[in-house]
């Protein structure tokens, strides 16, 4: 059981067990043990369970390595070298260029996690969790993944801020302001004094009316357990009040007194259900009744009801004027009573928050993963090839990139809710096949390739070379953005050892997954 529902136990069965003295010793027990409780949580205040981990770590980890795989001319953008942090001010010529004055709300984080990564080292030696990715086509590759990763994180990240709130506590704290308040009337709940925590001081029958006592939890509890009469301190609990009511009322010695003598309901923080039951434990210490038309409350005892002058035996509140027949009174008239209720809902609603962006925190801990591996698997060339889209110039110029022919290829393990793009389900065959458009491109491209492997000086392709040093040393043609003409390469994308040998360098290593890269070849890279 929690502290503060063993608190609120503990009330409950005090309440139950108080009887009502027939002289003034303890006349007013039962509101004493309501009002300690009502103070003693409002002191300890509201805790909300909050994500352990902020979004925003998550957040620039991603954006670090995004910033690490995108194209140069992009991140020279960002000039971290400029005193100042200069470079970190959106550029005033692009907020009317249509092409990037949609940068202006995302430029500083781009900034900055250009910066971080640089102090880094990602992408170089200096770094080993995330060293260079040598090649251009595995830097595109995870560049097209990343890419659409991190925009799926900023997104996430700004929902995670916005339910945080500008103090990213969720509202927590404007629910412990309105909890502080309750207790003298001002936001700290420390500073009593009149009009804000009473509307006077003296004389009683000023300062309790039921206007004045509903300012604070502190009018109301010391109209209840401050007796007027000299020696009368053991109206509420025997020797726990020692300033008699005889002048103006000290408010900070009522304040220290008062508290000294609520030590059975400490507790170390309050819930929205707490706060919920303590006023219901209220409205069921009130003296209710009903006359010329209107619902009479008292709050406290009185032996010449409904007198209440502060005298013994007549220590009470009658607060019947707050509760009309026209509409607008109740309990929420009460002020402190009205800040209870407020920092309950504040507090429920703070606690939804923050769950909601736990689990925010949840699905970018997934992403800054799959981030990750997809870094270090284009670091390790394990990702599909991703050429650049030809120029005119250069489909003229260089040689034709050979096209799996494989009506199968890349779709063949495709289930039919997936077989889409340049897929498409065959009833007949109920199978995965490439669309007839995709398949004559592919074997046009075949054709005009000549549908040969890529051979050496000797006439050797790859398959000719059966062990891994012989396939390393192999010398002839080099793939369009490869740095050799074979590798020893598998068919496991995360880095087993399965189906090992010598291959064309730009063997692809995951279907599926080149699906996903090639398919984002053709979202625009910025996001």
């Amino acid at each position: 059981m929690s502290s503060t529902k063993r608190a609120v136990a503990a009330l409950a069965m005090l309440i139950g067990l108080i009887s009502r003295g027939e002289g003034a010793a303890n006349a007013n027990a039962k509101e004493h043990g309501v009002m300690c409780a009502f103070l003693n949580m409002a002191e300890a205040g509201g805790q909300i369970s909050k994500p352990e981990t902020e979004a925003r770590t998550y957040l620039d980890q991603i954006l670090e390595l995004n910033m690490s795989v995108s194209d140069k001319d992009w991140t020279a953008e960002f000039d971290t070298e400029k005193p100042g942090d200069e470079g970190r001010t959106f550029p005033t010529a692009y907020k009317d260029n249509d092409a990037k004055k949609h940068w202006e709300q995302q430029w500083q984080a781009w900034y900055d996690a250009k910066k971080r990564a640089k102090a880094k080292h990602v992408g170089t030696t200096k770094n080993q969790d995330y060293k260079p990715i040598t090649e251009e086509t595995q830097k595109r590759a995870a560049r097209g993944v990343i890419q659409q990763l991190a925009a799926r994180a900023s997104a996430l990240a700004a929902k995670y801020a916005t339910l945080a709130g500008e103090a990213g506590d969720f509202g927590e704290a404007a629910a412990n302001i309105d909890l502080k308040t309750a207790i003298t009337g001002e936001s700290t709940g420390t500073k009593p004094a009149v009009p804000a925590t009473i509307a006077a001081a003296n004389p009683y029958s000023a300062a309790c009316t039921a206007q004045s006592a509903a300012k604070s939890l502190l009018a109301t509890f010391s109209c209840v357990c401050h007796s007027t009469d000299a020696g009368s301190n053991d109206e509420c609990v025997t020797g726990a009040v020692s300033q008699q009511w005889s002048g103006a009322l000290n408010l900070d010695t009522a304040l220290s007194n008062l508290k000294a003598s609520c030590t059975a309901t400490k507790i170390k923080h309050t819930t929205p259900e707490a706060i919920t039951s303590l006023l219901a434990n209220f409205r069921a210490a009130c003296t209710t009744g009903s006359g010329a038309g209107q619902l009479k409350v008292r709050f406290g005892t009185s032996a010449s009801a409904p007198t209440c002058d502060g005298a013994n035996t007549k220590m009470c509140i009658n607060i019947d004027e707050l509760f009309t027949t026209a509409g607008d009174g109740g309990w929420h008239k009460i002020a402190w009573y009205a800040k209870l209720e407020s920092a309950a809902e504040k507090l429920k609603t703070a606690q939804e928050s923050a769950r909601r962006a736990a689990a925010i925190v949840d699905t970018l801990v997934a992403i800054a993963q799959e981030t990750v591996d997809t870094y270090k698997a284009a670091a390790q060339s394990r990702l599909p090839h991703v050429l650049p889209p030809p120029s005119a110039d250069t489909i003229t110029a260089s040689a034709p990139i050979k096209t799996n022919t494989n009506k199968n290829a890349n779709c063949e393990d495709n289930e039919e809710p997936n077989c889409t793009g340049f897929c498409e389900w065959n009833k007949t065959e109920k199978a995965c096949k490439l669309t007839d458009k995709a398949q004559k491109e592919a074997e046009q491209a075949n054709q005009e390739t000549g549908g040969k492997e890529g051979k050496n000086k000797e006439g050797k392709t790859c398959a000719d070379f059966k062990t891994e040093a012989e396939c390393n040393a192999a010398d002839g043609p080099k793939p369009t953005g490869k740095s050799k003409f074979c590798g020893w390469i598998g068919e496991d994308a995360s880095g087993g050892d399965k189906g090992f040998k010598c291959r064309s360098s730009s063997f692809l290593l995951n279907k599926q997954f080149a699906l996903s890269v090639v398919s984002a070849a053709f979202v625009a890279l910025l996001f």
